[in-house]
């Protein structure tokens, strides 16, 4: 093989390696909480921070959080690994499918949402039969998240879901003032704003949502549509995927952001497609043929 399905494979094993761990981490944290009744804070634990995990939700379900703060952040890096793994594989293995339930394990509303898009795109292929599927595993989302997305809709709605509510704050204060709107807060220290305590939803917003309220509606469109270029220069489906994972990744200055942008980029440089279908024909070629690749 060439340096390309090297680089691919190399890749694919460490975006393996990294969904696994997380999936592990999750597994092993239900394990303790279920049995044990014991929430394992591998944070604290090893000593990356005096902070605890924000494991118990409203109510006292527990959610797991691997290595992670909470379990939208566990669950946005997982899938954004999970959507880089499609970009280099072309389908979703045991692996990805393994990266998708241990993030709906934790609850995470976003995380159920985003799961249950990633699947429609990926295998629904316009055929009558995959319609079925999709209705099907509809039914099924929503019988198997319904209790958490109706008591987060109730938090919503009651107005003691800090986390939306703030978002929605800041939405509409964006909305409201046409300077912001047209060009941005841009990337202002939230803790030091003179703003109220709404804007720490800012950033919180998706990458494309807070590019506009970074950048505003001209310099963020403009980003938005070169990200976008990016997202779909290897495949619609891909480009897809990375648009549904991106709800929850947030801006720029999000690491995992980062390295999901980057990383794209480079899967895009390598040609992931033909470099697999001329490995396949000189597969198939041994046997019958001389390879023309």
């Amino acid at each position: 093989m060439d340096k390309k399905s090297d680089r691919i494979i190399f890749f694919r094993k460490a975006l393996s390696f990294f969904v696994l761990f997380n999936a592990v981490s999750v597994f092993i944290q239900l394990f303790f909480w279920y049995l044990f009744n014991n929430d394992l804070d591998y944070s604290l634990m090893l000593g990356i921070t005096d902070t605890a995990q924000r494991s118990i939700f409203y109510g006292g379900v527990y959610r797991p959080t691997g290595f992670y703060a909470e379990p939208s952040i566990y669950s946005s890096i997982t899938l954004s690994i999970v959507v880089l793994r499609y970009a280099l594989t072309t389908k979703f293995d045991s692996i990805s499918l393994l990266g998708i339930l241990s993030s709906c394990l934790t609850l995470s509303t976003v995380a159920l949402l985003i799961s249950f898009m990633l699947i429609v795109v990926v295998y629904f292929r316009f055929k009558i039969s995959d319609l079925i599927y999709a209705t099907l595993l509809l039914f099924v989302f929503v019988y198997l998240s319904f209790d958490a997305l109706s008591m987060r809709l109730d938090l919503l709605l009651s107005g003691v879901d800090g986390s939306s509510n703030v978002k929605i704050e800041v939405l509409n204060y964006w909305f409201s003032r046409n300077e912001l709107f047209l060009f941005g807060f841009s990337l202002i220290d939230k803790s030091r704003s003179n703003f109220g305590e709404f804007i720490v939803g800012l950033g919180d917003l998706g990458i494309f949502v807070n590019n506009l309220m970074f950048f505003g509606l001209f310099v963020g469109g403009i980003v938005n549509m070169l990200l976008l270029l990016l997202f779909f220069k290897g495949s619609i489906r891909v480009g897809l995927l990375c648009i549904i994972v991106t709800i929850k990744l947030s801006s720029f200055t999000f690491p995992a952001t980062i390295f999901f942008i980057c990383m794209v980029s480079y899967i895009n440089s390598l040609g992931v497609k033909s470099v697999f279908s001329c490995h396949n024909n000189k597969r198939q070629a041994s046997i019958f043929t001389k390879s023309s690749c």
